[in-house]
C-alpha cells in the first residue's frame, strides 16, 4: 500500500466532515512499521484539528484545479481505477 501519511491526514479530515466530526478510528493490522507512527500521528492530529473542516474544503478546491478537464479515473492507479470500475458495475443497480 502507498497510502502516506498526510493521506491519511486527509481522509480523516474528509471523514469528520461528512460525519459532522464524530469519528472513531481503529487500528486493525497489517502495518508497515516503518510508517505506522507518522500515519497514526497524521490522522490523530486531524482528529484533534478544529479547521478540519475548512482545510477540507481548501484540499478539494485544490485537486478539482489540478485535475483540470481529465477523468478523475484516470489520475489514479490502474489497478484502483479497476477494482472501482468494478464496485460501481456491481452496485450500480442499486443506486
Amino acid at each position: 500500500c502507498n497510502v502516506t501519511p498526510e493521506c491519511f491526514a486527509r481522509l480523516t479530515r474528509q471523514l469528520k466532515t461528512l460525519a459532522g466530526g464524530k469519528v472513531v478510528c481503529a487500528l486493525e493490522g497489517g502495518y508497515v512499521r516503518s510508517i505506522l507512527c507518522k500515519c497514526v500521528e497524521s490522522v490523530v492530529l486531524a482528529l484533534l484539528d478544529g479547521n478540519s473542516g475548512d482545510k477540507w474544503k481548501d484540499e478539494t478546491k485544490s485537486f478539482y484545479t489540478n485535475l483540470g478537464d481529465n477523468e478523475m479515473l484516470d489520475c489514479i492507479d490502474p489497478s484502483a481505477t479497476k477494482s472501482i470500475r468494478e464496485t460501481i458495475a456491481a452496485h450500480s443497480q442499486y443506486w
